[in-house]
């Protein structure tokens, strides 16, 4: 069976990551098939037994000119016809294939949320959650099945593309076992209660929620509010609207901005902490929630299904929803002496041996 993979806009973070989890699934259950993986210019290309890699430029408008196009003028080139056509990027290209399996990971196009038609992050919002589905939906058919990390994805990509649930798969992406005794003690300033809270610069991730919960907290208990530090991976002024109210509010002690942080030193801090923040809104998996729970440390997060669903099985989290202020400071507050809980430990799930019997076999088949 010839079974082509679009991987071309895999390059970086969680995308990346998948690729790079896809591989070691083709090498490990993938035999009896010829793979033809198409990546863009510089990803890695390991060495596999019947994987054949081909190099495509696809930024841009020129990601259409494949899609419709593009894609099936280099399988005529290359002299192959794909039996099994499957994406790791979220939509599909045009062709003959008996079956089609896309693996969709954007929870911006499912998701409702009030955005400031002049925040910088508005155009992004409107592109995916508006235009994209539209794109998306012209690639479906009924030789079409839809791999997805959590049911919450799945019950919304069955909503907003009135798409049968029997042909949406779940499977839970793999999750690097962290080496706890491996990690170093990250010293924080002396006689503080350091709290983190890593996520990229989006509204949506709701940062400027944990600047109205620090005002909570000085209402609460000034003595413990002036102790307490939380740890952005955010540069100054990323986050305009939040800055201005951490200033005028003088609670410009009890931010610290860090910018990116290598992991492993990311690791290293939240192992430290008195407890990771997670007020975000819209999210496919939120790595960051089950890093912490591994390595038992307090969880306060957003009271959304996606938290419920990715932590279920922790004793550590508390649940406040993302605009109960006066919760967060009271949880914050309560964190700030050490606690400590059973890290937690997934279940095992056979999430890629089962995405590649979808892949080669059409089946989908529960945990």
């Amino acid at each position: 069976m010839i079974i082509c993979v679009l991987a071309t806009v895999a390059t970086e973070t969680g995308a990346l990551t998948i690729y790079k989890q896809f591989l070691n699934a083709v090498e490990r259950f993938g035999d009896g098939h010829e793979w033809h993986i198409f990546v863009a210019d510089g990803m890695p290309v390991p060495v596999i037994n019947h994987v054949f890699y081909h190099v495509c430029h696809t930024k841009g408008l020129d990601r259409m000119k494949f899609d419709f196009y593009g894609f099936n003028h280099k399988v005529k080139k290359i002299g192959i016809k794909p039996d099994v056509v499957f994406s790791l990027q979220n939509g599909n290209v045009r062709c003959k294939a008996a079956r089609y399996v896309v693996y969709f990971h954007q929870a911006l196009a499912l998701s409702k949320y009030k955005v400031n038609m002049r925040d910088k992050f508005a155009k992004t919002y409107l592109f995916y959650h508006y235009f994209y589905p539209l794109y998306v939906k012209l690639f479906l058919n009924k030789r079409t099945y839809i791999a997805v990390q959590t049911n919450q994805i799945k019950k919304g990509f069955s909503k907003i593309f009135r798409f049968p649930l029997e042909r949406i798969g779940v499977f839970f992406p793999d999750t690097d076992k962290i080496d706890i005794e491996s990690l170093g003690v990250y010293r924080y300033e002396e006689g503080t209660s350091d709290f983190i809270y890593p996520a990229t610069p989006f509204t949506f991730k709701e940062h400027i929620s944990l600047a109205y919960a620090m005002k909570e907290a000085y209402r609460r208990s000034p003595e413990m509010a002036k102790k307490i530090r939380i740890h952005f991976t955010l540069e100054k002024g990323e986050m305009g609207e939040m800055d201005k109210y951490i200033v005028e509010n003088g609670l410009e002690r009890n931010f610290v901005y860090h910018g990116r942080i290598p992991h492993q030193q990311l690791l290293s801090m939240v192992k430290s902490c008195n407890g990771l923040l997670f007020p975000s809104m819209i999210e496919t998996l939120g790595l960051p929630l089950l890093e912490a729970a591994s390595l038992g440390v307090p969880v306060i997060a957003n009271d959304l299904e996606y938290v419920h669903e990715v932590l279920s099985g922790y004793t550590g989290v508390k649940y406040v929803g993302v605009h109960q202020y006066d919760d967060w400071a009271k949880h914050i507050l309560s964190c700030c002496s050490q606690q400590q809980y059973t890290p937690y430990s997934l279940p095992e799930d056979n999430s890629w041996e089962r995405l590649m019997k979808l892949i080669t076999e059409g089946i989908i088949q529960n945990k």
